[in-house]
């Protein structure tokens, strides 16, 4: 439970930041009217966006794993060790 809030706090936040960063960096750009500073900001916006998504994908990434690794019999290994 604890850990599926963590991940949709995280998703929330990662997209607010996105947004309120770009946006601030766009207006700061374009009111500079410097070309090569907006060709900076439009990568850097690129990169938060790619990051956005892997911050998106990564919990059904690691619940695919978890599966697969689940299939194969190692959470019975692991349980027959425990007791």
């Amino acid at each position: 439970y604890y850990l599926s809030f963590a991940f949709r706090l995280i998703r929330w936040a990662a997209i607010i930041i996105l947004i309120v960063m770009s946006i601030l960096e766009f207006t700061g750009a374009t009111a500079s009217g410097d070309e090569d500073q907006l060709q900076k900001v439009i990568k850097k916006t690129g990169t938060r966006l790619g990051l956005c998504v892997l911050i998106f994908l990564l919990p059904m990434f690691i619940d695919y794993l978890l599966s697969i690794l689940d299939q194969s019999g190692i959470s019975d290994c692991i349980n027959m060790q425990m007791k």
